[in-house]
């Protein structure tokens, strides 16, 4: 999609494939402060980068960020914008944007696992250099929490159980 603001940040003009991208009319889209739009985690930093672009017109500015679609869920999308506020014709930044919401789905879902593995290789390495029992178990717990991400981790025996298990 296309939009372009005015300094204050407020939309001015955006293209019709902002129905398709947000769920919006571009009539309903238009007037709106994108800042007001933004996920709160980002907001202050794309308000910086905002500012900055009216230090440099003509140099793009491009960076990820979370726009709230109509039915209330977030967008990621990837922006472009450059300050053309000298030219007469547009008189406003313009931003190109798509959307990158499958993409960041999928890196996250890939760190997820890739911290899964690796928290799944340290358990290994301790349990071929560990060879006290609790020792082991605290250390399996510890990597599942700083290596593995998880917010907590706890192992018990089964009682009662011809042989051990966890």
């Amino acid at each position: 999609g296309v939009a372009i603001l005015d300094p204050s940040g407020r939309v001015v003009y955006v293209s019709p494939a902002i129905k398709n991208l947000l769920g919006y009319d571009a009539d309903e889209y238009r007037g709106q402060v994108i800042f007001d739009l933004l996920h709160a985690e980002e907001a202050d930093t794309i308000r910086r980068i905002f500012n900055r672009l009216f230090t440099s017109p003509g140099a793009p500015v491009t960076g990820p960020l979370r726009f709230r679609h109509k039915d209330g869920s977030w967008k990621w999308f990837e922006a472009i914008a450059v300050n053309s506020l000298q030219e007469p014709a547009i008189q406003g930044v313009v931003v190109n944007f798509r959307d990158i919401s499958d993409r960041v789905e999928s890196e996250n879902q890939l760190k997820k696992l890739n911290r899964s593995l690796q928290a799944i290789s340290q358990c290994n390495l301790s349990m071929v250099q560990l060879t006290d029992e609790f020792e082991l178990l605290q250390e399996i717990c510890r990597i599942i929490v700083e290596i593995g991400g998880y917010p907590s981790s706890w192992i018990c025996y089964v009682e009662n159980q011809p042989r051990r298990m966890l």
